[in-house]
């Protein structure tokens, strides 16, 4: 009888066990899975295909982690103040707007050959590291992806550690697809064809953003927002068909 009740509180124990360690491991397990499936088809998936198509995809992935980790940091410790002001998600929409058009621009330029100091982390201004940082980050600053961690942080306060790796991970293992299909396309596709589609996603991204400062933030009424969105493509059109006969 002895031996039976031991056994039983044996069981009991491991069955406590069991759900304490399933508890502990969700903080981590469940940002991870729903970071992977908020990023799929998201914009910086296709800005990681975009990049991978242009530079060496050991590169676009050390910024990519880099910039996902001190995102979700951000987003874990202090990200709430993004989403409860509405003045600063105005000036990070309008920071990645413009950021989007600028390197969709630079993107329809000529490459020059570049040198062994050129490709230096140093020098800023070649610097992929430094771009693609720049980039990823300020098209993911208070983005779906990012509130979507603040709340897991909330939901899970006592484990920041395990929200803050369950969330990069599954960040970085969905625009990780994004680096592959873009290395493929890369061997597969004209280059010249690649620098288009490139250009195109960086643009449209851009102009998206635009419009969404505008009617979303800034609450301006539909004509003016059309207004000006038209006038702001047509100066980039206008200045994509001077960077192009520039060639």
């Amino acid at each position: 009888m002895k031996v039976l009740i031991k056994e039983n509180l044996d069981h009991k124990k491991i069955g406590k066990a069991g759900n304490i360690m399933h508890e502990s491991l969700l903080p981590f397990f469940l940002p991870a899975s729903m970071m992977f499936l908020a990023e799929m088809g998201d914009k910086t998936q296709l800005l990681a295909i975009a990049f991978s198509s242009r530079y060496k995809p050991v590169k676009v992935l050390t910024a990519m982690l880099l910039s996902i980790f001190l995102l979700n940091g951000l987003a874990v410790a202090f990200g709430n103040v993004v989403s409860r002001y509405a003045g600063l998600h105005i000036l990070i929409e309008a920071a990645a707007a413009a950021a989007f058009i600028v390197f969709g621009l630079l993107t329809l330029k000529p490459e020059q050959v570049e040198t062994e100091s050129q490709e230096s982390f140093g020098n800023i201004k070649s610097s992929v590291l430094l771009t693609v940082f720049l980039t990823f980050f300020l098209a993911e600053l208070g983005d779906k992806t990012q509130l979507t961690a603040i709340s897991l942080a909330v939901n899970y306060h006592d484990s920041p550690l395990m929200v803050l790796f369950g969330t990069s991970i599954g960040m970085f293992f969905a625009d990780s697809l994004g680096v592959i299909v873009g290395a493929v396309m890369l061997k597969k596709i004209p280059d010249q064809l690649i620098k288009r589609i490139a250009a195109t996603v960086f643009l449209f991204f851009g102009l998206f953003s635009v419009w969404k400062v505008m009617t979303t933030l800034l609450l301006l009424s539909l004509p003016t927002s059309i207004l000006m969105e038209t006038i702001i493509i047509l100066i980039v059109l206008l200045s994509s068909a001077i960077i192009i006969r520039k060639k």
